[in-house]
């Protein structure tokens, strides 16, 4: 039976080291831009990435097999799979978000406090570094240990759906500064532990989180290049 404490020392090492690399990168990069943008995908990464391989692997808590990520486990099918559960999510998350954000905040201050911090300016620079940052480094170390070390804890211990449960709510809650985030994180959270624990691979539950965040990178760089282009689209 997998002990609580090894649960709580996941917990608190990965969101203390976070909270700490924030800080700091907050203090040495105070202009925003592509530089901020990757440094906080590399706090992210090196963070949550860095408590499953000295928590988890290096402690002998966990194998990379019981990650899901050796051998590597990967079907074509798998793809169709990928695709379908960004794709059909994405309008209800966006939906649930815009309504949590209203009701509860009454705007979307907190959404474009979050976008100005992640994606500041439409510039080549910004968009590749918010694709590093946010497509492909925050779903690695996501991933591994919201699905890989949390998830994978919880099933040993409990039922299917309340494992799925409760290391949703967690990877909400991780994105509290904003409750529309938040509500949208919950609901892809559910989505990637079902497949990961269908699949039995880490290897889908990342390639659905990058392939959702770089899909969101590209049509926010998108949507600030037809306003840049269409200036008139822009509400007074």
């Amino acid at each position: 039976m997998p002990r609580w404490r090894d649960f709580a020392l996941y917990l608190g090492v990965g969101f203390g080291a976070f909270l700490l690399a924030t800080l700091v990168v907050g203090a040495a990069i105070q202009q925003s831009g592509s530089g901020l943008i990757l440094a906080i995908g590399l706090a992210n990464f090196i963070s949550l990435a860095g408590t499953v391989y000295v928590i988890g692997l290096r402690g002998k808590r966990l194998t990379l097999a019981e990650l899901g990520l050796w051998p590597v486990k990967w079907k074509w099918s798998w793809l169709i799979l990928i695709i379908s559960v960004t794709v059909l999510l994405l309008p209800i998350r966006v939906i649930l978000a815009l309504a949590a954000l209203i009701l509860v905040e009454g705007g979307l201050d907190s959404l474009q406090g979050r976008s100005d911090l992640l994606m500041p300016g439409l510039s080549w620079p910004n968009f590749l570094a918010s694709l590093i940052a946010i497509g492909l480094l925050a779903p690695i170390a996501e991933e591994l240990f919201f699905r890989g070390a949390l998830f994978g804890w919880l099933r040993r211990r409990f039922a299917l759906w309340v494992a799925v449960l409760m290391s949703a709510a967690l990877f909400g809650l991780a994105h509290f500064d904003s409750v529309g985030v938040m509500i949208s994180s919950f609901i892809m959270g559910i989505a990637i532990a079902l497949v990961y624990d269908a699949t039995q691979s880490l290897w889908t539950a990342i390639a659905i989180h990058a392939f959702n965040n770089s899909l969101a990178v590209s049509l926010a760089y998108l949507a600030l290049l037809l306003l840049k282009l269409f200036p008139q689209l822009r509400t007074p």
